[in-house]
């Protein structure tokens, strides 16, 4: 079972009947992902890992599509808020564990020393949930793959 990492895209998965399993099922199933792709080579690759494999868990058949933790917080009101902090944390967590990997990946000289991981983290972070919300409003994969491509084409080169 992979580590609970609450990160970009968090979904809620589909189960039978209807019903939803709860955030931590989401949680664990996307973290199968993301602990991998936080362990890929390079940056360039956890970040193509990251974004592609948001759109892939975002668009997954016979699940909800969009991203919990992102759709959550636009519509929590005013009595949501305790709600709406804790959804916050785990993001924010979500571009720490990005921010320390990119931070790594510049200590090792896999990016350029004028790159800044926590900007590079939240690039990405910001991207994913983007994808999220245009997954939930009905987005096909294959454009937001081409999306996914389109902000790795930024990427610092050295």
């Amino acid at each position: 079972m992979a580590a609970t990492i609450p990160f970009i895209p968090s979904i809620a998965e589909g189960a039978p009947g209807g019903r939803l399993w709860s955030m931590t099922s989401g949680e664990t199933r996307v973290s199968s992902a993301v602990v991998p792709a936080l362990e890929v080579p390079t940056a360039r690759q956890v970040a193509e890992a990251m974004l592609h494999g948001a759109v892939d868990a975002h668009t997954a058949p016979g699940c909800p599509r969009g991203c919990l933790l992102v759709q959550s917080a636009l519509a929590a009101g005013p009595d949501s808020e305790p709600v709406r902090r804790d959804l916050a944390e785990r993001r924010e967590a979500g571009v720490g564990a990005l921010r320390a990997r990119f931070e790594k990946a510049q200590a090792e000289g896999d990016l350029p020393l004028t790159a800044d991981p926590e900007t590079l983290a939240r690039y990405v972070n910001t991207v994913g949930q983007g994808l999220a919300v245009q997954a939930a409003g009905g987005a096909s994969r294959e454009d937001m793959h081409r999306v996914a491509d389109q902000a790795l084409s930024t990427w610092p080169s050295s």
